[in-house]
């Protein structure tokens, strides 16, 4: 369904007028920008997709009835349109095998090159000589 169509949803269900509602269906599928199947809905047709909505968007929304709805229940509604339940990401990604770029077989096999230009480095040469922070395996010291 389109964020227009969940819109017009939510109307029915709440009262109010489209405008009401569809940024909060155009957030929740705005992933259709990056991948234009079904597998778009991993990332924000979830519990997780729902408490990023009610972070943006407030608990809260007062429709054009002068009604407040809350943004979960919104959420909840078009996750429930596309999946017919609202998941969560564990149910989600269960099942995903690993990828090789997520585990890094290479962890300690790579170089942090310093890509300050060198006006910038002359300009902070006299404070990276008062402290430097240096990351070894995943502590973080400073010397000073």
């Amino acid at each position: 369904m389109s964020p227009y169509i969940h819109a017009i949803s939510s109307v029915k269900k709440w009262g109010g007028v489209v405008d009401d509602y569809i940024e909060i269906h155009r957030f929740l599928d705005s992933t259709k920008l990056h991948m234009t199947g079904w597998q778009h809905r991993a990332v924000l047709h979830s519990t997780f997709g729902i408490g990023i909505c009610e972070r943006i968007f407030g608990d809260v929304i007062r429709n054009s009835d002068n009604k407040l709805v809350e943004v979960r229940y919104i959420a909840m509604r078009h996750i429930t349109e596309d999946c017919g339940m609202v998941p969560t990401v564990k149910d989600w990604l269960s099942d995903l095998p690993p990828k090789k770029f997520a585990v890094n077989l290479n962890k300690n096999k790579f170089e942090i090159k310093d890509t300050v230009s060198s006006e910038t480095e002359s300009k902070h040469e006299k404070d990276d000589n008062k402290r430097k922070t240096v990351r070894v395996k995943g502590e973080i010291s400073k010397h000073q």
